[in-house]
């Protein structure tokens, strides 16, 4: 009698995670790179539930082959930022690419393009506050095999593996909240003090 208790006192726990997990509050993404001070025009967006910060432009490099893509991620700058890269399939890295379809999928977080999608509701007819995004398929940075990669569609949220050589958009994406820490006016160094000659 006690084993059995003790049974589904655990398997009550395990279904209290889940569902909090499942459930847990989506947190809205918030401007990173205003152009302008008070101008609500934003060049990148922070992604809190991700921990990412995702261009604003979500059209930046137009479509090209894969290779190109990952390139030009790579290289951009963006509001003076650079070591952007195309989003992940898999985060983890443990070589499992999460399907989010549908919403409320244990592990959705591993498939950044699939959360802003399924979770974040970011779709090509509601895009957010991003511009020019396609609603078709997107470069992921993460392969598949040799010569498939995976996409992404932000038309129909399915996730697929396409020919690297194939002409596909890319969307490009920063590690972390890009925003600047900000000295008090005179603190060139963080430490608190008026510098010399400031």
């Amino acid at each position: 009698m006690k084993k059995s208790n003790l049974l589904c006192a655990l398997g009550a726990c395990v279904l209290a995670l889940l569902t909090t997990t499942i459930n847990a509050e989506v947190l809205p993404l918030e401007g990173r790179l205003e152009t302008s001070p008070g101008s609500g025009v934003y060049l990148a967006w922070y992604d809190p539930n991700l921990n990412i910060t995702w261009s604003a432009n979500a059209d930046i490099n137009g479509s090209g082959n894969w290779v190109n893509q990952v390139a030009g991620a790579a290289g951009l700058t963006i509001g003076c930022v650079g070591g952007w890269r195309l989003p992940s399939a898999d985060v983890n890295g443990d070589g499992t690419v999460v399907d989010c379809t549908g919403g409320g999928v244990i592990g959705c977080e591993d498939n950044e393009m699939g959360y802003l999608y399924w979770e974040e509701g970011i779709t090509g007819s509601s895009p957010g506050p991003f511009s020019s995004l396609q609603s078709t398929n997107y470069w992921s940075g993460t392969e598949y095999d040799s010569t498939f990669k995976w996409l992404f569609n932000f038309n129909i949220g399915s996730q697929v593996a396409g020919h690297m050589d194939a002409g596909i958009y890319s969307w490009a994406v920063h590690p972390g909240d890009i925003s600047p820490v900000v000295s008090p006016r005179g603190d060139m160094n963080g430490d608190g003090n008026v510098d010399a000659g400031d």
